[in-house]
């Protein structure tokens, strides 16, 4: 009973990814409306992730390029928030009929501290919904469990 255990484990850690602040109109009359960068009037920073789920990029921080202009902000100038992911698995093998035979019961865990992960938050300056995070990258917590003949 003491023998044949497998315990596997991976942590995943990341920085979050670039945002690219654009605009949906055209203000430098190029006929390709939405991609286009706005102004930047200060410095711009982002706080998203945690308890920050609307507002997490300072709205202040740009403006609409006047008309037949384009925007001075870079691109991907801010950060999204960052992941923190916890796999585990527990395995179990047990000697059948013959040494070339087991049974293997396995138990496995994703997310298995159910870490939330966001997604970057609406880039779109302009929209009500800018600076807002909507969805997450990664599901919540799951849990299987099977049995399998390795032979």
């Amino acid at each position: 009973m003491l023998g044949g255990w497998q315990v596997n484990g991976i942590t995943t850690i990341q920085s979050g990814t670039p945002i690219n602040v654009t605009i949906g109109s055209d203000p430098a009359n190029t006929g390709r409306p939405g991609g286009a960068r706005p102004d930047l009037i200060a410095p711009a920073s982002a706080n998203c992730g945690g308890a920050n789920l609307a507002n997490c990029i300072t709205t202040s921080s740009f403006a609409i390029p006047a008309p037949y202009n384009y925007g001075n902000a870079g691109r991907n100038i801010l950060r999204g928030p960052g992941l923190v992911l916890t796999d585990l698995s527990l395995f179990k093998n047990i000697p059948l009929a013959t040494e070339r035979v087991r049974l293997q019961l396995r138990g496995e865990a994703f997310n298995v501290f159910n870490t939330p992960s966001f997604s970057n938050p609406n880039s779109t300056f302009g929209t009500a919904t800018f600076g807002s995070i909507g969805s997450t990258l990664m599901p919540n917590r799951q849990v299987q469990v099977a049995a399998k003949i390795i032979f």
